[in-house]
């Protein structure tokens, strides 16, 4: 159970980032850098919106079923 809630808890948390990170995207406030296959830094780009909406839109269910079944165990 211990384990069920800490999943949970880290999924919850990547939830917030993802959304955090979407908002500063779309207001333009993110000002950030990764590295490229060449290791060169690059700018974030509207593709990294892209991807981080599809993996918030991939967690968003396992959090909602791991939140029924931890109460479903208490």
């Amino acid at each position: 159970m211990a384990t069920l809630l800490a999943l949970i808890a880290f999924l919850e948390k990547e939830e917030a980032n993802c959304i955090d990170l979407i908002n500063e995207i779309e207001e333009g406030r993110a000002k950030f850098w990764s590295l490229n296959t060449d290791g060169n830094q690059v700018e974030t780009t509207e593709k990294d919106l892209i991807e981080t909406r599809r993996k918030l839109a991939e967690i968003q269910p396992v959090i909602e079923s791991l939140k029924d079944r931890a109460s479903n165990n208490k």
